[in-house]
């Protein structure tokens, strides 16, 4: 995963859950964390990640364990492990979710997606796509952290493309 899940890892075998030892000691053992300061660029290729359908399973990493939908889809743009379709899909399954069952799930930290552009940043190598869509899909091909994605799909939702 390009963000550190320590918290989620911790919670999950501190406070247990439904697998036994084994299975917890597995997931946390196929966890790729990278360094929370790792420069942006350092990120797996998309053609380095997992096909999709082998990790869906690791959409309940963020569906289950964070404290809102805006948190889920951040885990979901961190989870490196997926192509730029599978985090579209996770994200879509965070939106899917009922209220409640943030409700329920407001105790848990919350994600700690890294940015280093931030809201502000520079999005624009994405607007020559020239439309909405398009640009969007280009924000997961760049090279930037995991937690500017999300900027930079508002950055495409706020440009004018000519509308």
């Amino acid at each position: 995963m390009r963000f550190c899940p320590w918290a989620l890892a911790v919670s999950l075998l501190a406070f247990g859950c439904d697998d036994d030892e084994a299975e917890a000691d597995a997931a946390v053992d196929d966890m790729a964390v990278v360094d929370m300061a790792a420069a942006p660029d350092q990120a797996p290729a998309p053609d380095q990640r997992v096909p999709d359908a082998a990790v869906e399973d690791e959409y309940s990493v963020c569906t289950a364990h964070t404290p809102s939908a805006p948190d889920c889809k951040d885990c979901c743009d961190c989870l490196d492990r997926l192509t730029c379709d599978g985090a579209t899909a996770c994200r879509e399954a965070c939106d899917a979710l009922p209220p409640d069952h943030w409700a329920a799930l407001a105790d848990q930290p919350p994600t700690m997606a890294p940015s280093t552009l931030g809201p502000n940043g520079d999005y624009s190598a994405c607007f020559v796509t020239g439309e909405e869509r398009a640009c969007k899909a280009c924000c997961c091909d760049q090279p930037i952290a995991c937690g500017d994605l999300r900027h930079c799909r508002t950055a495409c939702n706020e440009h004018d493309f000519g509308r």
